[in-house]
């Protein structure tokens, strides 16, 4: 689905005549792969082979960490662009500062990407969780009627400050 909104929208602003690239954040310890802006039909070609590029995957994986992306990001934004952030906004604390240094600039408009599963968890018995991030499993009952009230509790709360964040 990110694929797909990523290309209507490049392909909208390069119809209209505008230029288009693109920072994509592979996170743990891969670097990000840059696409210096260009114009025409040819770049969202382009955009969309460079998202669609697998990642090797990472021995030893990290946290997230929006705000190294938006730093990152910075420099090649040398003149004053539209700027689309699509995440799924899991990420370390304090990206909103580097965010907000972006926003003076640039405009910016945040796509949060939003799975189902983020608010609510099936009731599927017990199941092996595998975090891609940390790497660490857990075996959880799914069955757990405290389970779903705590996570559904969490998820509010993330989206709170979610919230609180992209209004700073």
């Amino acid at each position: 689905l990110a694929q797909e909104a990523v290309a209507t929208l490049a392909r909208l602003f390069t119809r209209a005549g505008h230029r288009v690239g693109a920072v994509v954040h592979h996170g743990g310890r891969h670097a990000d792969s840059v696409l210096t802006a260009r114009g025409g039909r040819v770049q969202v070609l382009r955009l969309l082979q460079l998202l669609q590029r697998p990642v090797p995957a990472d021995p030893t994986p990290g946290l997230t960490r929006l705000d190294d992306l938006l730093r990152r990001a910075e420099p090649w934004l040398k003149q004053r662009s539209v700027v689309f952030l699509v995440s799924d906004f899991i990420s370390t604390p304090g990206w909103e500062p580097a965010l907000g240094r972006l926003g003076h600039r640039h405009e910016v408009l945040a796509v949060r990407l939003l799975d189902p599963l983020d608010h609510a968890l099936p009731r599927l018995g017990l199941v092996r969780l595998h975090d891609s991030e940390t790497g660490e499993q857990l075996l959880v009952d799914l069955e757990d009627n405290g389970l779903h009230q705590r996570y559904t509790q969490l998820a509010t709360e993330r989206d709170a400050r979610l919230q609180a964040g992209l209004e700073k």
